[in-house]
């Protein structure tokens, strides 16, 4: 049977997510914006061999209001009452029982093999495996409901509406044997781990019963003054949220489990969650931190979207799960410059206008009006956007603002008026634009592009340039005594590629627009290989070569070790990191000397790279 860790639930809003084994969950409520995943949804990573990591999309008009995971499969409860669930369901885990006519699901836990549902009339249910009676559902007390749930690998626990918990299940650990409170204390939450469970009492205190060889059930002593808030119980290990914001970990840290990261100033934590080896905690600035056990990037948790923050955590044994949503929308501040330009009737010419945004850097987009006329809509780079009208206008007198249309986190913005007067631009001189750059770059480097500007053989003063592939906006720069530098983005050179861009001159009110070409050559970056071993040797011994292959163009792919003509060892490296590789001992079976060719074979933006190193045999 699979060990896994059953973390707390989740209360910070009314969307939160409840997770369960092998899973990392990091929430946030459900809007319109975009970003590692559409809005609303539930996107997962990790180990996926039961295709528990293939996330939740929601309903037509609806959404998922809790998700919990078991060993291998998953559960996401939808805002009409009905649950959905991915992963394994060989023993039925999935299979979610047929509601009575008018009734909804307001709860659920996902165990090892089994699941649980709680029913809004306070009534549970259960699904998958039986093997310890941990669905074999006891009545509540009379005159109570069940309010919530919690499942452990084989056992579970249910909290009543009077603050009382009921278990059943496995009982090998004494992880179903509830404590009695004192007079006038109750329940209020419930967690279950591997074999140990705990409940937070409603005096701020955590009650920990079932196997404690580890200290997993060994409640650290607070503060003066300080409460616990909220528990999560791991495979061996437990967390506890408290008042001052605070995490207190206990129990198995083999794997950095309970090492809690330290906080900044003016910072606290508001939710935690426990996996099987690793945990996951929110912080009160939006963003979560997981720590512990990495298996296939389970702490390595979605990258936010700008307007976008986590509101909720969960974690297990290997799989994450994230959803996103929206924060607050600050306000901002746009402007257009210049104030006041000159250009010629249907002369293109281009207005630049500033977004800010206190402490951010804004994105999105803002068109350019003149009175409701649209005339042109950019996308903010840095926080600028280059409005450029291609064709130019009729003469006459316009009062041209530019309005920012907002995005998730930014609230929207418009300029003060620029004053663009039109006329005759028939006398104006063409630009004549010429564009250089190295004849090839390497993947993961800085491509640059030098500009020089020229109108009736003299270099002109001022005025903007842009670069484009194809119809794709790159980079832009401001002219300076005729010349700017123009730095391209990353993007470009991510990958071994040949293009032809095309640098743009945008006009002033005294010189037309003009255009050139420049060709960008991107080839593979070259890759340092580092191989190291001990001089000497056994006859018979393995013999073990450190490898480390690096590159901008990402050395990730295979190495190859030959001795003689012989290949005698392939492996997968990655890029950047130590790879031990033992040669097999026929390698070693006379005294000599034995030379091993290591050769990176290179990948899609690395080259292919030799070292070669020498290891004396003796007996």
């Amino acid at each position: 049977m699979r060990k896994w860790g059953k973390p707390a639930r989740l209360t910070a809003l009314s969307s939160a997510i409840v997770l369960a084994a092998g899973v990392t969950v990091a929430v946030s409520q459900a809007v319109g914006s975009s970003g590692s995943g559409d809005v609303g949804e539930v996107v997962a990573v990790g180990v996926n061999d039961y295709e528990q990591a293939n996330g939740f999309r929601p309903p037509a008009g609806g959404s998922f209001v809790m998700v919990d995971a078991g060993g291998a499969h998953a559960l996401a409860l939808r805002s009409d009452g009905q649950v959905d669930g991915v992963g394994d369901d060989s023993l039925e885990q999935r299979d979610v029982p047929v509601l009575p006519q008018g009734r909804s699901y307001v709860g659920i836990a996902a165990g090892d093999w089994h699941s649980l549902f709680v029913r809004d009339d306070g009534v549970v249910v259960g699904a998958g495996d039986d093997t310890y009676s941990q669905t074999s559902i006891p009545n509540a007390p009379s005159g109570e409901g069940f309010v919530s749930v919690a499942a452990g690998a084989a056992h579970s626990l249910a909290l009543t509406s009077q603050g009382k918990v009921l278990a059943w299940g496995d009982n090998a650990s004494g992880q179903t044997e509830v404590p009695a409170l004192p007079a006038g204390v109750t329940y209020t939450a419930i967690a279950a781990g591997g074999f140990h469970s705990l409940a937070l009492r409603s005096d701020g205190q955590i009650t920990g019963f079932g196997r404690g060889d580890e200290g997993q059930t060994e409640v650290p002593a607070l503060p003066a003054g300080v409460t616990y808030t909220a528990i999560a119980a791991g495979g061996a290990h437990s967390l506890a949220l408290r008042s001052d914001g605070q995490i207190s970990g206990f129990g198995r840290d083999v794997e950095g489990q309970i090492d809690v990261p330290a906080l900044e100033s003016g910072v606290t934590y508001t939710a935690i969650a426990a996996g099987d080896e690793h945990s996951v905690a929110l912080r009160s600035d939006g963003t979560a931190v997981a720590f512990g056990q990495d298996t296939d990037g389970s702490t390595s948790l979605p990258p936010l979207a700008d307007g976008t923050r986590y509101v909720g955590v969960a974690a297990g044994s290997g799989t994450s799960y994230a959803a996103v949503g929206e924060q607050a929308r600050n306000a901002t501040t746009t402007s257009l410059q210049p104030t006041a330009l000159q250009v010629g009737s249907g002369t293109s010419f281009t207005l630049s206008a500033s977004v800010a945004a206190s402490g951010a850097t804004a994105t999105g987009q803002v068109e350019l009006r003149n009175g409701t006329q649209v005339l042109v809509t950019a996308g903010l780079v840095g926080g600028i956007a280059d409005l450029t009208v291609a064709q130019g206008l009729p003469s006459g007198q316009y009062s041209l603002t530019a309005h920012y249309l907002g995005n998730p986190a930014l609230a929207p913005s418009a300029s003060p008026s620029a004053n663009v007067t039109v006329g005759d631009g028939g006398g104006l001189p063409q630009a004549t634009v010429k564009a250089t750059s190295a004849k090839k770059v390497a993947v993961g480097s800085t491509a640059i592009v030098s500009v020089a500007v020229t109108a009736k053989g003299r270099a002109v003063s001022g005025g903007t340039v842009e670069i484009k592939s194809g119809s794709t906006w790159l980079a832009s720069a401001t002219l300076s005594g005729g010349t700017a530098t123009v730095r391209l983005p990353a993007s470009v050179t991510a990958r071994p590629q040949s293009l032809t861009l095309t640098v743009t001159f945008l006009g002033t009110a005294t010189v037309r627009p003009g255009t050139g070409q420049v060709t960008l050559s991107v080839v593979k970056a070259k890759t340092k290989l580092t191989v190291k071993a001990k001089k000497n040797a056994k006859v018979g011994s393995r013999i073990k070569l450190r490898v480390v292959a690096k590159s901008a163009g990402t050395a990730a792919g295979k190495i190859q070790v030959r001795v003689g003509k012989k290949v005698v060892k392939t492996v997968k490296v990655k890029s950047g990191k130590a790879k031990t590789i033992k040669l097999p001992a026929k390698v070693t079976r006379n005294p000599g000397k034995v030379k091993a060719k290591v050769t990176f074979k290179g990948s899609r933006g690395a080259k292919k790279a030799v070292k070669t190193i020498t290891i004396k045999v003796k007996r």
